[in-house]
């Protein structure tokens, strides 16, 4: 049992960043989204006005 109470406790997260990886973390996966949505809809438009 006590194996497993062990085992247990290293599952557990530990916070060993700092508010700057925080950060990162938030930043990192939002911008990269904006940026795919942003070239997506310029493609999108450019590929609309071929046909008009």
């Amino acid at each position: 049992m006590l194996f497993l109470d062990a085992f247990l406790k290293g599952l557990k997260p530990q916070f060993d960043d700092d508010a700057i990886d925080r950060l990162n973390y938030y930043y990192t996966p939002l911008l990269l989204v904006i940026f795919a949505l942003t070239l997506s809809a310029k493609q999108f438009v450019f590929f609309l006005d071929i046909y008009l």
